[in-house]
């Protein structure tokens, strides 16, 4: 595919962002084949509903990998996958209480990555978690988020709030992959804030008393090191980045030139009409796509595999897994 066609695309596509919101399209067919395409048939298995994104305890998730699994299998989930920001240590857990449910699983992770002082999220689905070069760089970047844990600590003892680096690590499973939810846990705590979302607001949201910009990470690390590992990565959640035009351009050509070619369609993190538009531009671009209810808590906006199926049109990402 090449650059200036990719994106000339796109941006045809990004115009639907100017249409009313509709809801979000929701089907309960599996695999199909891409509308127009000539690829020869295989053999693959269907599922009618796949979890591909979320989050447990070992990132900023307040459920087990145990936990997710039961409550996927109860709201009818048959692949899964766990993917905690830059961390793979819940993954044999999750494998194993997958299983006991009878649930398909792969492997899975949520890498930070950067684009113009914007988080760039990067998923990885059915690697080998075992892959040097791939651990290499999540363990760079935890070390990067532990640097800024110590540095929103100082901030917090600034403002007079003492404690915040062990208040954090309290709330955290993983002493390394420190974020801000876990501060805003604490701050939840110790009264400070209402809810989480409240403790954003107030406190470590961009711009506010305790935030600290992140050590940023290239979207072309990441996605060659999944490749690398014999993995498929996917741009998480693309309705989400708060870019203009020009800008989401730019960042889904590094994308795409460093060979990323599936993103996520239907996702908690969507707002209302999202999966629609996204839809769309995957079938014009012929890109694979993929699901994830991107659940954190209760209270996420989507409960686990119920972000809506992907159409039936589309080409899901597991027709693709090796």
């Amino acid at each position: 595919m090449k650059l200036r066609s990719c994106r000339n695309r796109l941006s045809i596509n990004l115009i639907f962002l100017q249409r009313p919101r509709n809801t979000l399209i929701k089907s309960a067919a599996g695999v199909a084949e891409v509308a127009g395409s000539s690829a020869k048939e295989v053999s693959v298995k269907e599922y009618k509903r796949a979890d591909l994104h979320m989050h447990s305890i070992f990132s900023d998730g307040v459920l087990t990998p145990e936990e997710l699994a039961k409550k996927a299998y109860d709201n009818g989930v048959e692949l899964i996958s766990l993917t905690d920001h830059d961390e793979t240590a819940g993954l044999e857990r999750m494998k194993d209480a997958a299983s006991e449910l009878g649930m398909d699983f792969v492997t899975g992770c949520e890498v930070s990555t950067d684009f113009a002082h914007v988080p760039i999220h990067i998923v990885g689905l059915n690697f080998d978690q075992k892959n040097e070069a791939l651990q290499n760089l999540l363990k760079d970047i935890r070390a990067k988020r532990f640097n800024r844990a110590l540095k929103m600590a100082e901030k917090f003892e600034e403002l007079g709030l003492h404690g915040a680096l062990e208040g954090a690590r309290e709330q955290a499973a993983n002493s390394m992959l420190l974020a801000r939810p876990h501060f805003a846990d604490w701050l939840v705590k110790i009264g400070k804030a209402e809810d989480r979302q409240d403790a954003f607001r107030k406190w470590v949201g961009t711009g506010k008393p305790a935030y600290v910009p992140r050590e940023t990470t290239p979207i072309a690390a990441a996605v060659r090191a999944i490749s690398d590992a014999g993995g498929i990565p996917v741009l998480a959640h693309p309705g989400r980045y708060p870019l203009k035009r020009w800008a989401f351009d730019e960042m889904f050509a590094q994308f795409t030139a460093a060979g990323g070619k599936a993103f996520e369609v239907t996702t908690g993190s969507h707002k209302l009409g999202q999966a629609e538009i996204h839809a769309k531009m995957a079938e014009k671009l012929g890109f694979w796509v993929s699901t994830g209810s991107d659940f954190h808590f209760e209270g996420s906006p989507a409960q686990l595999g119920l972000q809506g199926d992907l159409p039936s049109n589309l080409d899901p990402v597991w027709r693709h897994f090796s």
